[in-house]
């Protein structure tokens, strides 16, 4: 009896001694030999993976592209319209300073001083008047004669504040400005606007050839405006049956509402 216990007794000592030694000795090797199969099959499908992953990676992103490209598509359009300003500035800048010039040229030929304005508005009322940026301060008087570069009367400063002034159009019913017609006869006679829109010479000798296509100017007899401004050119003549006096219809070059630019003329010898 006691011989039969004392072998499995041993049995089972020499198994713990063979298991303690494998795992101290021998579990890199075993474990080597039981997963190298699956690392055989389990390499290749991790390489494979790895590559499939980095050609998702590759591939283009629509969302995130169309994104980008939608910010880059803004910010191209601000820069232009950020571009095309300045171009507007400075082509604003070049027009003016050649307005300027040829107002200065102008202005050498007929004698005579130039304050440069800029229209900044127009009264809303019956009269035809227009608002500039320059009064007293800038040495605007009352009843000076306002041009475009061209040297083309435009109209007369009706009143004068400290930094700005109204300008009654030729066109206005009120207007009266003494004026001549460039003919053998330089016949006089008086420029009146006709409700607003048109101009009418008045007060022209009757015995005098009036003809359409003549130019009219103003005259000499206002002091505050220099003679030979262009007014215009006749278009029809009215012979009055038994008058002294002819009349006829004239029409200014431009469009006097529309104007941007003027020059209020003060003569040289003005102490302002």
């Amino acid at each position: 009896m006691q011989q039969n216990t004392r072998k499995p007794t041993k049995f089972w000592l020499i198994l713990t001694t063979a298991v303690i030694s494998i795992v101290v000795f021998g579990y890199s090797s075993v474990r080597n030999s039981f997963f190298r199969p699956f690392e055989y099959i389990a390499t290749p499908v991790v390489r494979i993976s790895y590559s499939i992953g980095q050609w998702l990676h590759q591939l283009p992103r629509p969302f995130q592209e169309k994104k980008d490209l939608l910010s880059e598509n803004e910010k191209l359009q601000l820069e232009n319209e950020k571009l095309l300003q300045e171009n507007s500035a400075l082509r604003a800048l070049q027009e003016e300073s050649v307005i300027t010039q040829r107002m200065q040229e102008f202005l050498s030929l007929i004698n005579s001083r130039g304050i440069t304005a800029h229209v900044i508005g127009k009264l809303s009322s019956e009269k035809k008047i227009l608002i500039i940026d320059k009064g007293e301060d800038q040495g605007v008087i009352k009843g000076a004669a306002t041009i475009t570069e061209n040297g083309i009367i435009i109209g007369t400063v009706d009143s004068v504040q400290a930094r700005s002034s109204y300008v009654l159009l030729i066109t206005d019913s009120s207007q009266n400005i003494a004026a001549k017609i460039q003919n053998d006869s330089s016949s006089p006679g008086v420029i009146k606007g006709e409700f607003g829109l048109a101009l009418s010479m008045q007060l022209i000798p009757q015995n005098d050839l009036v003809k359409a296509q003549q130019t009219v100017v103003t005259s000499a007899l206002d002091p505050k405006i220099p003679p030979n401004l262009l007014i215009g050119t006749i278009t029809d003549v009215n012979k009055k049956e038994g008058s002294v006096f002819q009349d006829a219809k004239v029409v200014s070059p431009i469009q006097l509402d529309r104007v941007e630019t003027i020059s209020v003329i003060v003569p040289v010898d003005e102490n302002l």
